[in-house]
């Protein structure tokens, strides 16, 4: 009897699976493409993860989209794409890794042109330090 009230009493709706939370993949592809996407490094990481099915690691393939050279990165996913493992996350990893030595070899860069210059702040000696006071 005080089951009954109870279940009655609950807001099962609060439980239920929405229809929105089971959507096809096309569409949250779709969605996932065009959110807060400013940048083409950015939806390049954003297919890596998808390509290499790990979704954890997103802010590490949008460091590697913009430091190193899109010809590196290509090359490494024709090369997971054409391989069976069960790490694609991995194996990618690891040629990247062989690339980037393959161009160090041949006296090349590996990282792109177009990278602004590091910013570096100029340190203060103590006396400057101590002026400030």
């Amino acid at each position: 009897m005080a089951l009954e009230k109870l279940s009655s009493s609950l807001d099962l709706s609060r439980y239920v699976k929405k229809q929105t939370d089971t959507l096809v993949p096309a569409v949250v592809a779709a969605q996932e493409k065009n959110r807060y996407v400013s940048t083409p490094e950015q939806l390049r990481a954003l297919q890596l993860c998808r390509e290499l099915d790990d979704p954890e690691h997103k802010i590490y393939y949008l460091s590697l989209c913009k430091r190193l050279k899109p010809e590196i990165i290509d090359a490494a996913v024709s090369f997971v794409s054409d391989a069976q493992a069960r790490s694609k996350a991995k194996l990618f990893m690891w040629q990247v890794k062989q690339l980037t030595r393959r161009y160090r070899a041949q006296g090349l860069n590996p990282n792109r042109e177009d990278l602004p210059a590091k910013k570096t702040r100029k340190r203060i000696t103590t006396g400057q330090q101590q002026s400030l006071f």
